[in-house]
């Protein structure tokens, strides 16, 4: 849909209903019915949040570096696998992507 409308109705929808309405449901569920839980557990799930965090960015660093070295890069100690993926566009137009195997 954003690839041909830009800005269509069923993008504009879901950004301003779908997303705030569905994405938010738990929060709102866990408002009313807080479970009493330990500051341990809490803690747990603060430091876990955080890892999960750190590992997406890292992740997206990884890919950056990869892409912009062109695959010839060090991620983890040693080259990563990769696969020179070839496309064409709808005008015909044949394309390559590289695409991050491990890391």
């Amino acid at each position: 849909d954003i690839q041909h409308d830009r800005a269509g109705y069923y993008i504009c929808w879901g950004c301003l209903v779908w997303v705030p309405s569905v994405y938010t449901s738990h929060s709102f569920y866990l408002a009313g019915h807080a479970p009493e839980i330990s500051p341990l557990t809490a803690a747990a799930i603060f430091v876990f949040g955080v890892a999960m965090v750190w590992i997406n960015y890292d992740s997206d660093n990884q890919r950056y570096v990869f892409r912009q070295s062109g695959g010839e890069c060090i991620i983890w100690g040693r080259k990563p696998n990769k696969i020179i993926a070839e496309y064409t566009t709808a005008n015909g137009e044949i394309k390559k992507s590289l695409l991050l195997l491990d890391g």
